[in-house]
C-alpha cells in the first residue's frame, strides 16, 4: 500500500530548496561585503594621497591636474558638453 501526502512532499521539497536559497543569500552578502571592503581601502588610499599632495593646506599642481582629469571624465560619462 502506497501512501502519499502533499504535506510530506512539501516538507521534502523545502528540505531540498531551503539550503540552496540560504547559501545563495550568504554568497551574495559575502561578495557585497568584500566589494565594500575593497572600495573602502581605495577611498582611504585616495584620501591619504590627497593629504600627501597638499602643501600648506593648498592644492598642489598634481592635485589640480587630478581634479581637471576627474571633471573631464565626468563630462564624458554624462554626455554633456560645455561650451566656452
Amino acid at each position: 500500500m502506497k501512501i502519499t501526502t502533499k504535506k510530506g512532499a512539501a516538507i521534502v521539497e523545502s528540505a531540498i530548496v531551503l539550503p540552496i536559497v540560504l547559501l545563495t543569500i550568504i554568497m551574495v552578502l559575502s561578495v557585497a561585503v568584500n566589494f565594500y571592503e575593497d572600495v573602502k581601502i581605495q577611498v582611504m588610499s585616495h584620501v591619504k594621497t590627497r593629504e600627501a599632495m597638499m602643501v600648506d593646506d593648498k592644492i598642489s599642481k598634481g592635485e589640480g591636474e587630478f581634479i581637471r582629469n576627474l571633471d573631464f571624465i565626468k563630462e564624458g560619462e554624462s554626455g554633456e558638453q560645455q561650451t566656452e
